[in-house]
């Protein structure tokens, strides 16, 4: 399974939902005016969104130990927002 193939899925079945990667990818990257290609590629590495430059860099925990990588961000912290 890779996420930029668009094959990994999060789902909860005994809440009954679940979501694609790609959808994810479409949401933010409307949201943030990111390439879906390039959002896709780098959502799942460790990479942070800066919304001042609207570019990605990497986020290393030693340079920048605030900073949350995307995929923790757009997609963990909302899933877990909700329980």
């Amino acid at each position: 399974f890779s996420p930029d193939k668009g094959n990994v899925v999060f789902t909860a079945a005994f809440d009954c939902w679940g979501f694609g990667v790609n959808k994810f990818v479409s949401l933010w990257s409307t949201k943030l005016g990111v390439s879906k290609s390039i959002l896709k590629k780098y959502i799942f590495d460790d990479y942070a969104f800066n919304p001042t430059t609207k570019k990605l860099f990497k986020c290393n925990p030693t340079d920048h130990p605030n900073v949350k990588p995307m995929f923790a961000s757009m997609i963990l912290d909302p899933i877990w927002q909700m329980y």
